[in-house]
């Protein structure tokens, strides 16, 4: 995918991610089984929670330090707002 750049270790039950959102990337909502928690290490991201065009859509936008967890099932997306690292 374009404007991402990814490192993984992926095992049976679990899986950490090293990821650079290059401003302007977006992923559109989407959803797992699993819980997600990401850590913002640098930059600025918002993160699109909710079903899209409900009620319980909302956004959050994370900065530096701050992190975030995702419950399983839980539609979500990202849009790098700059040059992001999680």
């Amino acid at each position: 995918m374009p404007l991402i750049d990814r490192q993984r270790i992926i095992a049976d039950k679990m899986m950490i991610s090293r990821v650079l959102l290059h401003k302007g990337f977006r992923v559109e909502r989407h959803q797992h089984a699993n819980e997600q928690i990401a850590v913002v290490l640098s930059g600025k991201v918002n993160f699109l929670l909710g079903e899209a065009g409900t009620d319980g859509e909302y956004t959050k936008t994370l900065t530096a330090g701050q992190a975030i967890v995702l419950p399983a099932n839980v539609p979500h997306g990202a849009e790098a707002i700059e040059d992001t690292l999680i």
